[in-house]
């Protein structure tokens, strides 16, 4: 049997800008992998980035891509994907998905985090063909 997937860019150079937040746009996952991860960098001209980020899932796409939503939740019981991002360097892992429809990043940047902080994201999603 052959694996077949696929990378989506889920950020290009996005601001996160001190302890504020952004959110990726949905993901359908619901018939597309079974196996998923993400790879993510992080820099800063100003000095370290310290970031938190991790992933919200919901059965339908939100009403405004990138903006909060009541309907996208973090799973009860899921790991944060990573708890301070302050590399300057690739941090690559694997996302543990509840069967759910959509996914989307959240990145919130922590007390330490700069200003100018840009972040470009992959995720990858791995299935059976």
């Amino acid at each position: 049997m052959a694996r077949v997937g696929g990378n989506i860019t889920i950020f290009s150079a996005e601001l996160v800008n001190g302890t504020g937040a952004v959110r990726s746009d949905s993901i359908d996952i619901g018939s597309h992998g079974t196996n998923f991860g993400i790879a993510i960098v992080a820099t800063s001209v100003l000095g370290t980035p310290d970031l938190l980020v991790q992933y919200e899932q919901s059965f339908t796409r939100p009403t405004t891509e990138g903006s909060a939503d009541t309907n996208y939740v973090i799973p009860d019981g899921a790991p944060d994907i990573v708890t301070n991002l302050t590399q300057e360097t690739y941090f690559i892992t694997s996302v543990s998905a509840v069967p759910m429809n959509y996914i989307r990043i959240l990145i919130t940047g922590q007390a330490g985090n700069q200003t100018d902080t840009l972040v470009t994201a992959y995720f990858y999603r791995m299935e059976d063909a």
